[in-house]
């Protein structure tokens, strides 16, 4: 067994003293008073972790919690406040997350959209207890899962387009590509405006009907 001040701080010794006849004894009880050691922070907690793109600056990704034996509440298994327990982003993720209370917040959320599939990043984090001297936890790293959000094409083109006037009906036009920020989309074009009906759409072509 190890001695633990959270789980007891004093124990009650009972001596009993003789001396060399034999005949005198005294008896005692004596304190045995257990002092606490500080030791650092340890299981940190990330409550979060999902990240929407377009979020604004500000947003909340999560809170970390850590816990501590010394700094921590024991009716709240020794989670301790961001007062006492503060964390701190490791060097790298301060370019696209700020740490402010234990709260992650995003800071730039543009360095970390690249797709339009789902993916992940992480963090790395360690905190501080409020002893002295003051002890750092070890370093624990949390995912982040970012999902993207669709959004619209920016322009069509070609961005004007030219015609004989002795063209076939079938004649392909134009073939119309998009400029989308998302990646890897397929699109569907269709007129949605021609009073004199002479073009029709297949597929990306742009055609004379068929007259």
């Amino acid at each position: 067994d190890q001695l633990s001040y959270f789980d007891q701080d004093r124990y009650n010794l009972q001596f009993t003293v003789t001396d060399g006849s034999g005949n005198t004894k005294l008896t005692a009880t004596l304190p045995a008073l257990v002092s606490v050691v500080n030791a650092p922070p340890y299981d940190i907690v990330f409550d979060g972790g999902t990240l929407a793109e377009l979020s604004p600056i500000g947003t909340l990704v999560g809170t970390l919690y850590a816990h501590d034996r010394e700094s921590g509440d024991p009716a709240n298994s020794l989670s301790c406040t961001p007062a006492r327990c503060p964390c701190t982003l490791a060097p790298g993720s301060s370019t696209v997350f700020s740490l402010i209370n234990n709260d992650l917040r995003l800071l730039n959320g543009s360095l970390l959209f690249s797709s339009w599939n789902p993916s992940q990043t992480e963090i790395l984090v360690t905190c501080r207890d409020d002893a002295s001297p003051s002890l750092v936890s070890l370093a624990a790293r949390f995912s982040i899962v970012l999902f993207p959000i669709n959004k619209p094409p920016t322009a069509i083109t070609p961005a004007a387009i030219s015609v004989r006037e002795d063209a076939p009906g079938g004649t392909t036009v134009a073939l119309l590509a998009s400029l989308d920020p998302d990646s890897n989309l397929q699109f569907n074009y269709s007129i949605t405006s021609d009073p004199s009906g002479l073009f029709a759409i297949q597929g990306s072509q742009l055609l004379l009907a068929p007259g």
